[in-house]
C-alpha cells in the first residue's frame, strides 16, 4: 500500500544528499592533506627527523668542544693540585670551598680518648673538588650526590683526608 504522492523519493533524496555531503568532506580533507606534503606522521618522520639530527650532531659538536677544554682546564688544575698537599693548603680548600665533604670516617682509636661529647677529634673527613658543570648539564645523570662524586674526575684521583677537629 502506498500513499499517493509517497513513493519514498523525498526520503532517497535526502540520504543521497547527506551520504554526497560526508564523501565531499572527505574528500576534500584528503585533497588539503595531500596538498600541504602528506599525513602529519609521514611529515615527522622525514622533515624534522633529518633537522633533527642535524641538530643533535651541532649540538653534540659544540657540547664535545666544551668539553675538551673543561678536561684541559682540569688536567692543568690537576696538575697544580697533584703535589703533596700541607695540612695549612688543605685547610685553606677547605675554607674556601675550592673542595667538598664526600666522606667521614671514624678513626676507633683515636674516638675512645676524644675530648668529650661534641668533639669532633677522631673524625676525619674526605675532600675532593666536584664537577658540578656535569650535574648543572644533565641533573638526571648525577641524581644522587654519590653519582656526582662517581662522575667527578678530581674525586677519583686527588682525595684527601683532613681531622676534622682541626
Amino acid at each position: 500500500r502506498s500513499i499517493k504522492g509517497n513513493n519514498g523519493r523525498a526520503r532517497q533524496s535526502r540520504l543521497l544528499k547527506r551520504i554526497g555531503l560526508v564523501l565531499g568532506v572527505c574528500l576534500g580533507v584528503i585533497i588539503v592533506v595531500e596538498l600541504s606534503g602528506g599525513s602529519g606522521r609521514r611529515r615527522r618522520r622525514r622533515g624534522p627527523r633529518n633537522l633533527n639530527s642535524e641538530l643533535f650532531k651541532l649540538r653534540r659538536r659544540a657540547h664535545d668542544a666544551v668539553q675538551q677544554q673543561q678536561q684541559e682546564q682540569d688536567a692543568e688544575d690537576e696538575e697544580e693540585e697533584s703535589q703533596i698537599l700541607t695540612k695549612e693548603q688543605k685547610i685553606d680548600l677547605v675554607l674556601s670551598a675550592s673542595v667538598h665533604l664526600v666522606g667521614i670516617e671514624p678513626v676507633r682509636h683515636q674516638i675512645e680518648g676524644s675530648n668529650g661529647p661534641g668533639s669532633y677529634s677522631g673524625i676525619t673527613g674526605e675532600f675532593c673538588k666536584l664537577n658540578w658543570a656535569a650535574h648543572k648539564e644533565s641533573p638526571s645523570s648525577t641524581p644522587m650526590f654519590r653519582d656526582l662524586v662517581g662522575k667527578s674526575p678530581d674525586c677519583k684521583s686527588n682525595r684527601f683526608h683532613l681531622d676534622l677537629n682541626e
